[in-house]
C-alpha cells in the first residue's frame, strides 16, 4: 500500500518516512509487491509522458513472499520502466541483477 500519493509536498513525504522509521516492517521480503505498486503509480493516468519512469529497488533480503519479482520486472519493462537495484547485506544478488538487466537498469551491491 502507498504511504503517500505522488506529491511535491515534501512535508508529507518526510512524515511518511518518519512513520515508517518508527514502525519498521519485520519479516518477509515481498519485492514484487513494491515493484507492482511502483509500476501502477508510474503508469497512472495523468503522469506526464515526458517523465522518466525509473524505480530504485533497495533491499537487504531475499525474495521470500509474494509473486516472483522477475515477473514484476517483465511487467515494468513492458511499460517502459527502468529498475535500478541496490542490494545490501546478504541477499539474492542474482535476482537483483536479473531485475535490473530485464529493465535496462543497473545493479549495485552496497
Amino acid at each position: 500500500a502507498r504511504d503517500v500519493a505522488m506529491t511535491t509536498d515534501y512535508k508529507k513525504v518526510d512524515n511518511a518516512i518518519k512513520d515508517r522509521t518508527n514502525n519498521p516492517m519485520l519479516g518477509g521480503t515481498n519485492m514484487a509487491a513494491g515493484l507492482d505498486e511502483a509500476v501502477e503509480v508510474l503508469t497512472e493516468p495523468g503522469i506526464s509522458t515526458l517523465a522518466n519512469r525509473i524505480i530504485v529497488l533497495m533491499t537487504d533480503g531475499d525474495w521470500n513472499q509474494g509473486r516472483d519479482p522477475i515477473l514484476s520486472a517483465n511487467d515494468a519493462a513492458a511499460a517502459g520502466i527502468i529498475i535500478h537495484t541496490i542490494g545490501m547485506l546478504n541477499n539474492d544478488q542474482a535476482t537483483l541483477q536479473q531485475i535490473a538487466q530485464i529493465t535496462g537498469g543497473e545493479y549495485i551491491y552496497a
